[in-house]
């Protein structure tokens, strides 16, 4: 018997953006793909027996989020000028260690300025999709109620799965 769970597939993204304070109710596109933020850390070379590059976890270089929108919805609101602030709620299919199958919710909150919009995409036999992109600044995922990643780079948080690693950093500041 398996003692770790098993990732399926996701069953459903739907996207929602914010106008100001405010959620609207009617998605903006539903089963969307997304590509989330990569997290990576600027290093900075140490000299030792030879020169090593050491990640400064304290600190996130530029992410981009792409919202790739299938036709139909509302998908034109996606763009927009200045700040933009989203929510994507997806569910995916997860086989338990104990052979039995369950949906999990998660939740990404996403904010930052279009970087671009990309053309329309259309394929013989494939539904046409456009892109944005999305220069981010906010990037927060959550498992039900477990937060994965919480970045926020104007606020100076960067916690990943529940460590903060600019706590530290943050109370000498």
């Amino acid at each position: 018997m398996r003692n770790i769970d098993r990732l399926g597939v996701v069953k459903g993204c739907t996207v929602y953006k914010k106008n100001g304070n405010v959620t609207d109710p009617f998605p903006a596109c539903v089963n969307a793909e997304i590509t989330f933020p990569e997290i990576s850390h600027p290093t900075y070379t140490q000299q030792s027996t030879g020169d090593m590059e050491i990640p400064d976890q304290t600190r996130v270089n530029s992410m981009t989020t792409t919202i790739s929108a299938p036709p139909g919805g509302r998908r034109i609101e996606l763009s927009g000028q200045g700040v933009q602030d989203y929510i994507i709620r997806f569910a995916l299919e997860v086989e338990r260690a104990n052979g039995s199958f369950e949906m999990v919710p998660f939740t990404a909150y996403i904010s930052g300025v279009i970087a671009s919009r990309g053309g329309q995409s259309v394929t013989v036999g494939e539904v046409p999709t456009a892109d944005v992109t999305i220069n981010t600044y906010r990037f927060k995922l959550q498992e039900g109620d477990k937060v994965l990643y919480n970045i926020d780079k104007l606020a100076g948080i960067v916690e990943i799965n529940g460590v903060d690693y600019r706590q530290q950093l943050n109370q000498m500041l």
